[in-house]
């Protein structure tokens, strides 16, 4: 490179505009400005000389005050009960005011102490405290007897009655709450009726203890015929939805929904198998079971010797695990002969319900 290529280069990288090179003397100035001054200005400051006379003096007030609050400064102690000291007894006590004001209101919201330890609860007491007094507490036996129970129960009176037909006070007289009048009275609203002792267990919330309570009380009568629902009986393996909205408390949906779980099943087996159908409330069963029947024989089953897996796990009682294992015992060990075979085959490596035996078949 020539020596004209380096004035080049020179000028290239080394030179300032007009406004770089007065940027450039604005910059130092500001720099040299700044240095002296963080030479030159320890000699404007004065020298200060802080006067702590008077915090001295306040801490030394403070201190004053605490030692007027000490357990062991110009009181002393005593033994004393705190269920039944009173309060100019209280003052002469050697510890701090504020816990013993915070003693006699817990005492005035009708907190009683049962034993020396019960004073921890007390808001500001401290175990160091605590250790000083306790040697001191002795609380009478005569306060451990926690204050009566006001008895709010309802007296409960026993007579006959028929559940059909008494009005919701009489029911409350022998002792059923607020909520099972609630639910019998939408039972028998909805056009269900009790036709046996027994079915008043079918209510929601009626549980055994007031059932048996009341067992020998209850006398149904001659049924109303406005509790009467028509005497259809309808086999629920073979009807369809407009059979099934016939019944009292079954829609479109709910009739649409029962169709659809006895197709996944295959069928019925029991009645009480309508309350798995989603939606389907123990109040509507109540009014539909007597109104239903099941014919087993319309049970759609599978061959178990012929099913692939894929048929076993679309039913809703089979599970994945199980339906593997009836496949796996079927192709190591042959066909199934015998549903109890079946039982024991697979039961050693997995259980089996008896309900799942309903949709199964060995031909």
């Amino acid at each position: 490179m020539n020596f004209d290529g380096l004035k080049r280069l020179y000028r290239h990288y080394f030179s300032f505009t007009r406004s770089e090179r007065k940027g450039l003397i604005l910059l130092c100035s500001i720099l040299f400005l700044l240095i002296t001054l963080n030479y030159t200005i320890g000699f404007f400051e004065k020298e200060t000389h802080s006067d702590f006379s008077e915090v001295k003096e306040l801490m030394a007030l403070y201190e004053k005050s605490k030692m007027n609050e000490s357990p062991n400064h110009g009181k002393s102690l005593f033994v004393f009960d705190p269920n039944q000291i009173n309060r100019e007894s209280f003052d002469t006590l050697s510890f701090p005011s504020k816990i013993k004001g915070n003693i006699l209101k817990y005492r005035e919201n009708g907190g009683i102490f049962y034993k020396a330890t019960d004073l921890k609860k007390i808001y500001g007491m401290n175990d160091s405290l605590f250790t000083q007094i306790e040697p001191f507490i002795k609380i009478s036996t005569q306060q451990k007897v926690k204050a009566p129970k006001i008895n709010t129960e309802k007296t409960i009176e026993y007579f006959e009655f028929d559940p059909n037909t008494c009005s919701e006070r009489t029911l409350s007289r022998l002792g059923f709450s607020s909520f099972q009048i609630q639910n019998l009275k939408k039972y028998i609203s909805q056009g269900g009726c009790l036709y046996k002792k027994e079915d008043l267990l079918k209510i929601y919330g009626v549980d055994s203890v007031l059932y048996s309570k009341l067992e020998k009380w209850i006398t149904i009568k001659e049924v109303p015929k406005a509790l009467v629902v028509n005497n259809t009986i309808i086999e629920l393996n073979s009807a369809d939805s407009i059979s099934l909205v016939k019944l009292k408390g079954i829609g479109p949906v709910l009739s649409s929904r029962i169709i659809k779980y006895r197709n996944l099943l295959g069928g019925y087996y029991s009645k009480n198998q309508l309350l798995e159908v989603y939606g389907l409330k123990s109040e509507t069963f109540n009014l539909v079971e007597n109104h239903i029947s099941i014919d087993v024989d319309k049970i759609k089953k599978i061959r178990i010797n012929f099913a692939d897996i894929r048929m076993l796990q679309k039913h809703p009682y089979i599970s994945n695990v199980l339906s593997k294992t009836i496949i796996d015992e079927r192709e190591q060990n042959g066909y199934y002969k015998s549903m109890d075979q079946l039982k024991k085959r697979v039961a050693l490596r997995t259980g089996i319900e008896d309900k799942v035996l309903y949709y199964l078949r060995i031909e």
